[in-house]
């Protein structure tokens, strides 16, 4: 497969998408791809004061509108963006604990999850803190119900477990795919997703993409996608409609039908 890096602007786009980006070396910027240089940047933060820590790991809307935006930082800082404004309108501490690498909102809470698998649910007076296990890779909240979560990272410890946030207890567990020759095949979730409140969805380092039913009596994945033509490694997920949307690590994206 052949990728383009040219900057040229499509010209049957008649959008007005809005893209929010957060990078390694720490800012966070704005782009409008609707506007005649589409590519032009806008930094929503001071750049001066960022260091090695400040590398953005993190980035969810924090309400139904989208007009907030949770920004999580390697040094455990978490920022609360407002879209309308362009400015932070609080900023707090996950505790050295690790990057952020999932949050989300439950109940008026921000949720934070960090690679050494301390979860976290910031509310007042009291903080409630308990762990998912280490090598964390991503969690995510359910927008039909946020009570609950889902978390998938690297190794069979961390295959895909959806979590009951009231209690802080796994109510699903997903199995692992068949053994080849008694091998068990490797586990290395990227990202994680709810398709809906009865779906979820992950896609690997290792190159597969699996849907999940939490209602089957089966633990093993419903659908599994993993293109033979290429050795991929699928960094990031997306669902619209019946498609899921895999960003990879060679400048590109893949989708999957999940109605076939």
């Amino acid at each position: 497969m052949k990728f383009s890096t040219t900057n040229a602007k499509c010209s049957s786009y008649d959008g007005k998408h809005l893209i929010y980006v957060g990078t390694h070396t720490g800012s966070f910027k704005k782009l409008e791809p609707f506007q005649e240089e589409p590519y032009s940047q806008k930094n929503l933060q001071q750049i001066n004061v960022l260091n090695k820590t400040s590398k953005v790991t993190c980035l969810a809307f924090g309400n139904d509108d989208r007009t907030e935006i949770l920004v999580g930082r390697a040094n455990g800082f978490v920022k609360v963006f407002d879209c309308n404004s362009e400015d932070n309108t609080s900023s707090l501490e996950v505790g050295e604990v690790g990057e952020v690498v999932g949050l989300g909102r439950s109940n008026g809470c921000i949720i934070a999850g960090t690679d050494k698998g301390t979860v976290k649910i910031i509310k007042y007076p009291e903080t409630i803190e308990f762990s998912v296990g280490d090598n964390l890779a991503k969690l995510r909240i359910c927008a039909e119900d946020p009570n609950q979560m889902v978390t998938g990272g690297k190794q069979l410890k961390q295959i895909v477990k959806v979590w009951d946030l009231e209690t802080q207890q796994v109510t699903f567990t997903a199995k692992n795919v068949k053994k080849e020759l008694e091998l068990e095949k490797p586990v290395w979730e990227n990202d994680v997703l709810f398709v809906d409140r009865n779906t979820v969805a992950s896609c690997s380092r290792y190159g597969y993409v699996r849907v999940y039913d939490l209602r089957a009596v089966q633990r093993r994945p419903v659908q599994a996608f993993a293109p033979p033509d290429d050795q991929l490694s699928f960094t990031c997920l997306a669902s619209h409609g019946d498609l899921l949307y895999a960003g990879t690590t060679s400048v590109g994206a893949r989708a999957f039908d999940r109605r076939k």
